[in-house]
Parts: structure tokens; sequence; C-alpha cells
């Protein structure tokens, strides 16, 4: 099997545990590809016997997975067990649901967390990222990004929920972009190109920020529930206190709908249970800031 990025075809690793380290794991599996040059790609096929009766399968982690080459962690690859839908990302008729769920204990640290070393784009979709129970130490970071590509890419995942999107996984921060360098140009959510958007949506949740950006973009958030569950009709258990919190030099970041009237509705942002749907804290006057179709303390 192979997957091409524009530059070249990508080598596949996949994961087959649910261990925290070792052969067949998804942290050997980042190390690998972080060690062969070039971008490449996680796949997962954890056997049934590894997952719950609802097939879903669990992963344990330690300490950060961290990223230092262009890579694509695909978890809608993991093969469907049990009484596991269909459908993995959301679609117009039913709810997301995550076959791989990642549960983190420890403290002080990003689940993903991408390096500036990082020069060519990293997606990560289909997973379930947050604390190992709703009472994990809360000073977890889902997915950090500080690397220097563009166009990365994070949607179709469960950030602080479990892998049916109807309970809270504590994480202090869901997603960080800038948290210690800057990212370039990075998209949550759809990418307004019309096709899959809704299957495109994020769940995210965090004790105190669901996104956390601290610089310019180009950032694209779109189409993602916050602090709801898969539905959209639930509020999540725990109110986040910042869903959106951007600060320090804002540019070029559009929340919401592009409004060119092309799924402008698909577009939209729905902040749930939040205590501040957006806090923005610029040091300088915001450029080409664009906040537009939201929905704030409303349900789907």
């Amino acid at each position: 099997m192979c997957f091409s990025f524009g530059i070249a075809d990508a080598a596949i690793f996949t994961v087959i545990n649910g261990e925290n380290s070792g052969a067949g794991s998804l942290r050997q599996a980042i190390e690998d590809a972080n060690a062969l040059q070039g971008d490449d790609v996680i796949v997962f096929n954890i056997p049934e016997n590894l997952c719950d009766a609802a097939g879903v399968c669990q992963i344990t982690n330690l300490s950060p997975n961290s990223i230092t080459e262009g890579l694509l962690i695909d978890g809608t690859s993991q093969p469907r067990w049990g009484t596991a839908p269909d459908n993995v990302c959301a679609t117009d008729s039913s709810p997301s649901f995550m076959r791989i769920e990642i549960s983190a204990r420890g403290r002080n640290h990003s689940i993903f967390k991408t390096y500036t070393t990082v020069t060519t784009p990293v997606t990560i979709k289909g997973l379930s990222v947050g604390g190992y129970s709703s009472e994990a130490d809360d000073n977890l970071i889902g997915i950090e990004f500080d690397g220097r590509a563009v166009n990365n890419r994070i949607y179709c995942n469960h950030i602080g929920l479990n892998a049916q999107g109807n309970e809270r996984r504590l994480l202090r921060v869901g997603i960080c972009l800038g948290c210690t360098f800057n990212p370039q140009h990075t998209i949550i959510g759809t990418d307004s190109d019309g096709i899959n958007d809704v299957a495109e949506r994020n769940l995210i949740s965090g004790t105190y920020n669901g996104i956390n950006i601290n610089t310019g973009g180009p950032f694209t958030i779109a189409g993602n529930y916050f602090s709801l569950t898969a539905e959209g009709l639930v509020l999540t258990g725990i109110r986040t206190l910042q869903c959106l919190y951007m600060r320090q030099d804002l540019e070029n970041i559009l929340v919401g709908s592009n409004s060119d009237g092309q799924n402008d509705d698909l577009e939209r942002n729905l902040f749930g249970y939040c205590f501040t749907g957006i806090e923005m804290a610029p040091t300088l006057d915001p450029f080409n800031m664009i906040v537009a179709g939201n929905w704030f303390g409303l349900q789907a």
C-alpha cells in the first residue's frame, strides 16, 4: 500500500497493539517514521481480541509522542470490530465514533507534539485523545503543533472526549498552536472544499482551553463542536473555561464560515459548554481576522 504526498511515495508503519512502547506500538511507529527521511503514514490494525466489545481499541500513553518529520496518523484505518458503527467520522445521519482511543497518564506533557524540525505537513485524524479518565491529571495537552510545516491538518478527532464522544477525558488544553514555537498554516476541522465537510469535524474539550493559539496564522478553525457530545445535542459534563483562546500577534485567522455561500452552515463552530466561547488577547492590533457564522451556547 502506498500513499503519495506529492513528493514521493510514503513509507507505511502499522500499529498492532495498545502498548506504550515496543514493537507494534504507536510510539515505535512514530519513532520509526521520525528516523526515516520524508513523509510517512501510520495506520492501525489492532486485533479484535485487544479491543473492547464496542470495537474501541485502547492505547496507553505515558509520555509525549514526539513528531519530527512530516507524517499522517490515520486512526480511520483501524478495522471495525464488535458493535462499532460503519462510520468513523461523522456523517449527515450519524455522529462520529473513534475506534482508537489514546488514554494518557502522567503530567505536564503533550500527547502529540510536533517540533520545529518538521517542515512538511502533519495530519492527525480518526483518534480519541485524552486523559486516562475524567479524573486524570489536568496538566495534559492533547495535540501541540510547533513545527514550521504548512498545510497541517487536525480533523475527525475527539480531543478531550472518549471514543464514543459522550464522556470527558480530561485535558488542560485540547489543541495548542504555537505553545512553544510558531507553526505555519494549520486547518482544524473542515477545509471547506465541499467534500466530506461534516466528517472533518472535531469534538474538542479541555478544562482550561479547547484550542489555545499563541501566534499568528494562517489558521482555519471551522466546523468543530466545542464541549458538546458527538451528536451535538448534549453539553459535556465539565465546562471549558475558554473554548477558543487566542493571544499575542493575531493575524490571518479564520474562525467559522468564509462566507462564500458554499456550505457556510457546515463551516460554523458550535461553542457549547464554555465559560467563554472565544477570548482574544492580542499584543498588537489583529490583522485579517474573521470570526463569522458561529453559534454560542447552542446545540446543533
